[in-house]
């Protein structure tokens, strides 16, 4: 008994030790695989967006040269001016060096060309490499002309044989081709870095292009671009500080011979690089890249490798399934303690999980939205409001029921159809309506969000407020354009009476000079009366036209009211009042008054607008005495012998037989009188 109860105490735990041992190991190594994995299918990505990004961009530089040869197609052999003209409006992408252009030159023609180029304006230009040649190809063009390109020109690019086969091979086929790895004549000693060229061969117009040997008899030169290879990944790709990937871009074969880029300084600066790598092979122009991609430090760490730190948990949740249970056999109330540990840490989660949705009920009720969980068929799982009168039915009411039994049509179909799309496209679909809830119109927008295990999440907000202030907004702008246009009509009006009243005033003066020369009685005299009347007539006019526009000079001066009341109806009869009946009562003792006549004008000409505009098309308007003449005729203190007996104040009074026809009723010792 004593040895089946050791064996019992040692030999269970060392027993689950070894048997959950394996399954730690299996699920390790599941683990790292997994990783791997992980981390060459985003190398792979990466790798293949890499290549991709400057297929396009090589693919973006052919569609460059084939726009600039089209002009020599259309105009033949163009200028120098006009062509870097073009070439600017190209925008060229980041990474080229230019486009030039190298005519074909046979050696017959050599002196004759370098004369034409020495004409225009370079008078030390040269071919070279110097030497004799069957044919020659020096590059005249080459835009941006400066810095560094200017050592391209009148290079012979047909006298190296890698940019030799490039040339001929792209005059045979009548296509876009690339040169192989090549150092730029461009390049100095301090910054020299492996370059390309792509080259487009150019005809001369009208020739036929059927066949190798008439492409040959026609070709008229070679549209180029140079690239140096540094330029044209960091350009394309971009030049990050801490790259994810180490590039190696070969001509062909892989090989130190044909590296045309390499970052290996990057690389170095980072640490190193892991051994999952990427070869990728890019075809273009007649030849072909081998891309070779390196997993750097900075993709690793995206990715971290969680295995060892999971063996190592393994091993130790291993010891402790072996410790725990030694300790199980050993000391059972161990198990109980546990146990009640575990209950502890369990109340401690469900009090925690308590404070978390109590949170999440504070935070919704702080949003002043409606909010539904529906399923794709618009069954309504949940509802929260924090504002219930905003709802068509108690929450209980939507519970289990469908989008369109609850909402009227056709905005229950606006709303399937948005769950449609929503679910269709995983996108966000809003949609906005308008509904009457207690006798007001209400404005709603409604967000509806593919939510997690299909099921669609729909938010519902009140803008009835932004909705009607937007409208407000909109209705102050029209009035504010609407009183724009007035004073400008008002501004329009009163230059143009300004500039009549110089006319009148001069025929008005050439009239009354001339009058006097003539025999009254006679032709003319009767004429230049005719004359003066007229224009007497137009200043009037003109004096009622700068009335309205309240243009005139604002002087305080007596005016007979009745006589301003008839010029202001006399310039409205023929427009605002030519609508409707007008009748006119004037008062026939009315004394002068001191004051500003084109404001009194003014005021005259609104209260006539607004009452046309207030009555019926054969409504009749009155101009009479009314409040004012009551009041003058029942107020006992029109003379200085009555006492005002009511409440006064100190505005104007013109009484009815003052010292001076127009004084105020000051001058009598008399404030204004207010009753009626």
């Amino acid at each position: 008994h004593r040895a089946r109860s050791r064996w019992f105490r040692f030999g269970l735990p060392l027993a689950v030790l070894l048997g959950s041992s394996p399954f730690t190991l299996g699920f390790w190594w599941q683990v790292r695989s997994s990783h791997q994995r992980e981390i060459q299918a985003t190398l792979d990505k990466r790798s293949l967006d890499a290549v991709a990004r400057i297929e396009a961009g090589l693919l973006a530089y052919e569609h460059s040269l084939v726009a600039t040869r089209a002009i020599f197609r259309v105009e033949g052999l163009v200028g120098r001016r006009a062509f870097a003209d073009f070439v600017k409006a190209l925008h060229l992408e980041p990474g080229i060096q230019g486009v030039g252009f190298s005519p074909f030159v046979p050696a017959a023609d050599k002196a004759r060309h370098i004369a034409e180029i020495r004409r225009e304006g370079f008078p030390a230009y040269e071919v070279y490499p110097a030497g004799d040649r069957p044919a020659y190809a020096p590059v005249i063009y080459l835009e941006p002309f400066l810095d560094r390109n200017l050592r391209a020109f009148g290079y012979d690019i047909l006298s190296e044989p890698v940019r030799r086969e490039a040339l001929l091979r792209a005059m045979e086929e009548d296509r876009l081709t690339m040169t192989g790895l090549v150092w730029l004549v461009q390049e100095t000693p301090a910054d020299t870095q492996p370059g390309f060229l792509l080259y487009v061969p150019v005809y001369h117009r009208g020739v036929p292009l059927n066949s190798v040997e008439a492409r040959r008899a026609g070709l008229m030169g070679w549209v180029s671009a140079p690239f140096r290879m540094r330029d044209l990944v960091h350009g394309i790709l971009g030049d990050p500080e801490q790259p994810a990937l180490d590039l190696e871009i070969f001509d062909g074969v892989p090989g130190p011979q044909t590296l045309l880029y390499d970052g290996d300084a990057i690389r170095g600066s980072t640490g190193g690089f892991s051994q999952a790598a990427v070869t990728s092979t890019l075809h273009f122009g007649g030849r072909s890249w081998t891309v070779v991609a390196h997993a750097l430090p900075a993709l690793l760490a995206q990715h971290p490798d969680h295995s060892r730190a999971l063996l190592g948990l393994g091993g130790l949740v291993n010891l402790l399934l072996g410790a725990v249970t030694f300790m199980v056999v050993r000391h059972e109330e161990g198990i109980r303690t546990a146990n009640d540990l575990l209950e502890q840490r369990v109340a401690v989660r469900t009090w925690e999980l308590r404070e978390s949705l109590a949170q999440h009920q504070a935070l919704l009720s702080a949003i002043p939205d409606l909010i539904f969980l529906n399923t794709l068929d618009g069954e309504y799982l949940a509802v929260y409001a924090s504002d219930p009168r905003l709802l068509l039915l108690p929450e209980a009411g939507f519970l289990h029921r469908s989008v369109p039994e609850i909402l009227p049509s056709p905005l229950g179909a606006e709303f399937m159809a948005a769950f449609q799309q929503a679910k269709a496209t995983h996108s966000v679909q809003e949609l906005s309506y308008s509904l009457t809830l207690s006798g007001q119109e209400k404005h709603f927008e409604a967000r509806v969000a593919p939510g997690a295990r299909d099921t669609l999440l729909t938010i519902i907000r009140d803008v009835t407020e932004q909705t009607d202030a937007a409208a407000e907004k909109t209705r102050l702008q029209a009035q504010l354009q609407q009183s724009q246009k007035m004073e400008s009509l008002g501004n329009l009006a009163g230059g143009m009476a300004h500039d009549m009243n110089n006319v009148l005033g001069a025929i008005l003066g050439m009239a009354s000079a001339s009058i006097e020369t003539v025999a009254p009685g006679s032709p003319a005299h009767h004429a230049l009366e005719t004359i003066t009347k007229a224009a007497l007539r137009g200043g009037k006019m003109v004096k009622g036209l700068l009335n309205f526009t309240r243009q005139g000079t604002g002087e305080q001066r007596p005016f007979d009211l009745n006589e301003t009341i008839r010029e202001e109806v006399q310039l409205l009869e023929r427009t605002t009042l030519a609508k409707i009946h007008l009748e006119m009562a004037l008062a026939d003792d009315l004394p002068p008054v001191i004051g500003e006549a084109s404001a009194l004008a003014n005021a005259v000409m609104n209260l006539c607008v607004n009452a046309v505009d207030a009555m019926p098309q054969t409504g009749t308007l009155t101009l009479a005495p009314g409040t004012w003449a009551a009041r003058r005729s029942k107020c006992p203190w029109r003379t200085p012998a009555v006492a005002c007996p009511g409440k006064c104040s100190s505005g104007p009074w013109i009484p009815s037989s003052p010292p001076r026809p127009w004084a105020r009723a000051q001058d009598w010792g008399y404030p204004w009188c207010t009753a009626s």
